[in-house]
């Protein structure tokens, strides 16, 4: 995968927060049953998915041909990875070589004039940086909002954009609402070519549309309960019978 890392950074790796495990402690039966809810919905795409016409409708949220940049991956109750347990992410890139995005809602208790000290803006800012995942968390990478281009940036969504530049970040600590427009983030998620893929397809994460006001959303804790809501979409489409296919349609249209 291309770097798209704006820099590295000479402090201690910023871990992960430990609020998931706090939540998975606390409800014990509550996540035991999403578990189950996990489960029976994969089972049923995996008895629907035989034949062409069974896999021209998978719903969207299990369908791997919507893999791309922009795209949110809900990390399933029933994830085997216990360093994803109740992640978001957000897909960066995307493609033959593989694909990499950053973990959306992990704000650590680290503040950016630690993990950026050498960035004079920076120094008087208490914001977090997100925990992006666990692959290379020497390595900072940085997302901004505008509702205008922003120069030698890379569109992620509208409004959304990925820069690999210094100045870049240095402009927006001055000019914006760090809390509001501007997210870093150390270490990324990291899959190699053809993995995310069969992972989608074994039911490890459940896609979804994003947007800028997700993203920098000020309550990132909040955002993986929306597995559920897809969770429950999905269940459904899945249940539905074949001869109401046409109706699913129109109500989908």
């Amino acid at each position: 995968m291309a770097n798209t890392f704006l820099l590295s950074y000479s402090a201690r790796a910023v871990p992960r927060p430990d609020s998931h495990r706090r939540g998975l402690a606390a409800a014990p039966c509550r996540r035991r049953r999403w578990q189950r809810v996990a489960a029976a919905v994969l089972g049923l795409t995996l008895a629907g998915a035989g034949g062409s016409a069974a896999r021209a409708q998978l719903p969207e949220s299990r369908d791997p041909a919507r893999l791309r940049a922009g795209v949110l991956l809900y990390a399933a109750p029933s994830i085997g990875d216990s360093r994803f347990a109740q992640t978001v992410v957000l897909l960066l890139e995307h493609g033959r070589n593989g694909s990499m995005g950053v973990v959306i809602n992990q704000p650590s208790d680290t503040p950016l004039r630690k993990v950026l000290p050498s960035v004079p803006e920076a120094r008087r800012l208490e914001v977090p940086v997100y925990w992006g995942g666990p692959v290379q968390p020497e390595g900072v990478t940085v997302l901004l909002r505008s509702p205008l281009r922003v120069e030698g940036a890379r569109m992620i969504l509208p409004d959304v954009y990925l820069t690999t530049q210094l100045e870049a970040l240095r402009s927006a600590l001055d000019d914006r609402r760090p809390d509001r427009e501007i997210r870093v983030y150390a270490g990324y998620a990291g899959w190699s070519p053809g993995q995310l893929e069969r992972e989608v397809r074994l039911g490890a994460w459940f896609l979804d549309r994003a947007d800028a006001e997700f993203v920098f959303t000020l309550d990132p804790d909040s955002l993986w309960e929306r597995v559920r809501s897809i969770m429950r979409r999905q269940q459904a489409w899945l249940a539905w019978p074949a001869a109401g296919v046409g109706m699913r349609r129109a109500l989908t249209s």
